[in-house]
């Protein structure tokens, strides 16, 4: 990201999804958590298949986010939607594990894998503008945008490695 339009794309990006995560921590909805039906999948699988679930996961919601994205207010949506997810998580898990095992479990991969939402939400609210000022063509602009998602898409897959190999591991340590 270079580009004033890019940097401010991404703000507005991360305030979406910080403002999901504060609604998310003040209100949190359980039954949201429960429809979510990929997160009770994958706490039965082994570490390999949750990896591979986690990613592909997380991989289609950049993918829809992106696309979405580049319309402003669906992505923007989805980010705010996507943030209350992760509030509710966090606010029902601190209550019934408290709050430093919940961030074990949160920050070390949601880190990554929020970096790469916003940075893939954040490139594509910047494109339209990007088009219209760039001097050096759309096919230009399009192959920088691919390799931002390419680039996009390996930062989810360290979260998605990390997330299904370390943060049990993590949690185990600290529980004991």
């Amino acid at each position: 990201m270079n580009t004033r339009v890019e940097v401010i794309a991404a703000l507005i990006a991360l305030v979406a999804l910080l403002t999901g995560i504060l609604y998310g921590l003040h209100s949190p909805s359980l039954r949201l958590i429960q429809q979510n039906k990929v997160l009770q999948k994958i706490a039965e699988m082994n570490d390999f298949w949750k990896f591979i679930t986690i990613y592909m996961n997380n991989l289609s919601v950049m993918l829809i986010l992106y696309v979405s994205s580049i319309a402003i207010i669906p992505g923007l949506i989805i980010l705010f939607s996507n943030g209350v997810v992760i509030g509710s998580v966090a606010a029902i898990s601190s209550k019934r594990v408290g709050t430093t095992l919940t961030l074990l479990l949160l920050v070390p991969h949601g880190v990554f894998e929020l970096y790469a939402f916003i940075y893939s939400a954040a490139i594509a609210i910047a494109l339209p503008f990007t088009i219209t000022k760039r001097k050096s063509g759309l096919r230009h602009v399009l192959e920088k945008q691919l390799q931002a998602l390419l680039y996009a898409s390996i930062i989810l897959f360290i979260a998605a490695f990390i997330e299904a190999f370390i943060t049990a591991k993590i949690a185990s340590l600290v529980t004991g």
